[in-house]
């Protein structure tokens, strides 16, 4: 296994990467609010694999064997306690810093003590509400129920309004997919662009197939 890279600041790095950015901080900010800390959830890890070309950068301590950017449950138990509010690792299509629209696959662990005993679609309704309520995103897919590693989990797929964070000539689609483990909620989101050649369709599904929450409830 090789060591873990350094540790880079993603807030730095995604407002180098300026639109996929200001989606990822917009979207994430709507799933911390109201969350409380709870040391009682259930431990678990975290791994996925970067496809062929892309980069990551990492809000904690992680080690990448392969392809694959892995944490084991120390790992994420402190990348959770130590970034509270901050993603805790983002995919890129292209190496930062870049200026323009580049698809970005973010992850954010947050402990919810209101989230306990709620199901994720229940969960992924509630920001969906909030995140179109004021017309930031408009709505292309309903939260669905569905699984992710095994679990329970819900979906949805919104568009950014122009003045949310679009450009000239990309119409911006934000997938986002939650799950909740006891009172620990994990948000995935998704940005890319509807067509054309930052459509990130191919991509996104490989990371979502290859997602793994050792030790997690039920868990292969």
């Amino acid at each position: 296994m090789r060591p873990a890279r350094p540790m880079l600041d993603i807030p730095t790095v995604l407002r180098a990467t300026r639109l996929c950015g200001v989606l990822l901080t917009a979207t994430l900010a709507l799933f911390v609010l109201g969350c409380g800390e709870d040391n009682s959830a259930g431990r678990f890890g975290f791994e996925v694999v970067v496809p062929a070309g892309w980069t990551y950068v990492s809000g904690g301590v992680s080690a990448v064997e392969g392809a694959q950017v892995r944490y084991d449950e120390d790992a994420l138990e402190r990348a959770i306690d130590q970034h509270a509010g901050a993603p805790l690792c983002a995919l890129l299509k292209r190496a930062p810093p870049q200026h323009a629209f580049n698809p970005t696959f973010g992850v954010n662990l947050e402990r919810d003590v209101n989230t306990r005993g709620q199901s994720a679609l229940t969960v992924l309704q509630a920001r969906v509400a909030q995140a179109t309520a004021h017309g930031a995103f408009a709505l292309i897919a309903a939260p669905a129920a569905t699984h992710l590693a095994g679990l329970a989990a819900a979906s949805a797929e919104l568009r950014a309004a122009p003045t949310t964070g679009g450009e000239q000539g990309v119409n911006v689609r934000v997938r986002l997919h939650v799950l909740v483990v006891d009172d620990t909620t994990l948000l995935l989101a998704a940005t890319d662009a509807e067509s054309g050649a930052d459509d990130a369709t191919a991509e996104f599904r490989q990371i979502i197939d290859s997602l793994r929450l050792p030790g997690a409830p039920g868990s292969p």
